[in-house]
């Protein structure tokens, strides 16, 4: 992403970029990074898979719950918060 990211040619159209809802948690800085530099037709969208992709049988039953908890409706409503806050600043 972040090579497409610091194209000089972004912005030109509106695009819907996915990131991990758990940015906020595990890269704040570089969630911070995107949010700042966004154009007005860059839109950070929580993509439909949670936290992302996996393959639940190659999980530790313990860590694996904390990966479902943490793709859970909490995690998606606080970066929606977070995302709507920030384009309001």
């Amino acid at each position: 992403m972040r090579d497409i990211w610091d194209d000089p040619k972004r912005g030109a159209i509106s695009v819907n970029w996915t990131v991990s809802p758990v940015l906020a948690d595990i890269g704040p800085t570089l969630l911070a990074y995107y949010q700042k530099t966004a154009t007005g037709n860059d839109l950070l969208i929580a993509g439909p898979s949670g936290a992302g992709y996996t393959y639940a049988g190659s999980w530790p039953e313990k860590a694996l719950d904390a990966y479902t908890e943490l793709t859970g409706q909490g995690t998606l409503h606080d970066y929606r918060r977070d995302a709507h806050n920030s384009r309001r600043s």
